[in-house]
């Protein structure tokens, strides 16, 4: 597996992009950002069922965990995000069913927002970058 960075001209050149298979979470490669290209082994698919490869996750942590909409602040405008998602369920790959977006709320990754989400954001109520 590849994966290359083209362009980072924007807001959040300074966080580290990540990749894992989300089958081992705690596997975590770090991406490079100068276009240089980063190869991560991928494991056995030998024993594989047909059709099932790796399903992996990138991403680019956030610096301040409650800034969910990433304005470099946590605010009353995140607060606006959660409301609108709370208590909303998203599959396995994180995106809820027929919405074609993401739980951006969702701030423990365990494919719902709610009180575990919103002890995280209350955490980080006033932070700014």
């Amino acid at each position: 597996m590849k994966f290359k960075v083209y362009n980072v001209d924007y807001a959040f050149d300074h966080r580290k992009i990540i990749a894992y298979d989300i089958n081992e979470p705690n596997n975590i490669h770090e991406i490079l950002k100068n276009g240089g290209i980063t190869e991560i082994p991928l494991p056995n698919l030998v024993d594989q069922p047909a059709g099932v490869y790796a399903n992996w996750v990138v991403k680019m942590p956030r610096i301040i965990e409650g800034d969910i909409n990433e304005d470099g602040k946590c605010d009353f405008n995140d607060l606006e995000v959660m409301s609108s998602e709370w208590l909303v369920s998203s599959n396995p790959n994180g995106i809820p069913a027929g919405s074609g977006n993401y739980l951006a709320s969702d701030l423990n990754s365990d494919g719902e927002t709610n009180f575990l989400d919103f002890a995280i954001f209350a955490k980080d109520y006033g932070k700014s970058e």
